[in-house]
């Protein structure tokens, strides 16, 4: 039963229901638990998997902390420099990020990156994407050229990887834009956001989360380059779609209905 609670769970977090996701997985833990014991690996990967539907859900306390126990369980189980720790690792830095401690981000996420390096080599798409969080945990500490250099490292493996045009590689192209943008690169930025923005609709339609997140960053470069109209038509938009998939209660929501009041 907990097998098919948890691939369930993983359903429902492909198809963007993440409350339905929670609500499924919480369900499987106690199961795995009683079943396997509470330092089980399955367990750890329920709880890394619940971690993640609450980061989706706007709850990175409750995340950081599923996070934590499942890397405890990981490290005593594999030791400190397995692949699978780098894993839990690169989501509990992103919680942490989340929740402001950039440093904590930062420190965790370089650990992350050998673990990760060793394991698969500097040119696999995990080591990718591990750069591009890092990445931001730099701009976090306003670190704006290691952020960008990161990020370029990253969009190097993933359009190799994947090709120009998996949504991958606009993941990473959204958040170079953003580095563009604070090193006032505000043309380049507007041009690799527009890139993004393309490959996002194409792979998600224009009313997905992942769409909203590179309409504001659009939105951003259009105002530093001079183009108010434009700037207000990205930022409502996003707007509009976080409203409309997780309520204006959402941490994203909120962010964003504050730069639009703001305008």
């Amino acid at each position: 039963m907990g097998d098919v609670l948890n691939s369930l769970g993983t359903a429902y977090g492909q198809l963007g229901d993440y409350a339905k996701q929670r609500d499924v997985l919480e369900r499987a833990l106690p199961i795995f638990e009683r079943e396997q014991g509470k330092e089980s690996t399955n367990v750890a990967m329920v709880l890394g998997n619940l971690g993640n539907a609450y980061n989706r859900l706007g709850d990175y306390a409750k995340q950081r902390d599923l996070q934590e126990r499942a890397l405890a369980i990981e490290e005593r189980a594999y030791g400190r420099d397995h692949a699978e720790v780098a894993i839990t690792l690169t989501n509990l830095g992103s919680a942490y990020g989340q929740l402001g401690d950039q440093a904590k981000k930062r420190d965790i996420l370089e650990r992350a990156l050998a673990i990760k390096e060793r394991a698969y080599g500097h040119d696999h798409p995990e080591v990718a994407q591990t750069l591009m969080n890092l990445g931001n945990a730099y701009m976090g500490l306003g670190d704006y050229t290691k952020q960008r250099d990161l990020q370029e490292r990253s969009l190097a493996i993933k359009e190799r990887t994947y090709g120009r045009d998996h949504p991958e590689v606009a993941g990473t192209l959204t958040n170079l834009g953003t580095a563009y943008g604070k090193l006032g690169e505000n043309a380049k930025a507007r041009d690799v956001l527009e890139r993004a923005l393309a490959i996002n609709e194409r792979t998600y339609g224009r009313d997905h989360p992942n769409v909203a997140i590179t309409l504001m960053n659009l939105g951003v470069a259009y105002g530093q380059l001079g183009d108010a109209a434009k700037k207000r038509k990205y930022v409502t938009r996003a707007v509009k779609i976080f409203d409309a998939a997780y309520g204006p209660d959402h941490p994203h929501a909120k962010f964003y209905e504050n730069v639009l009041n703001a305008m």
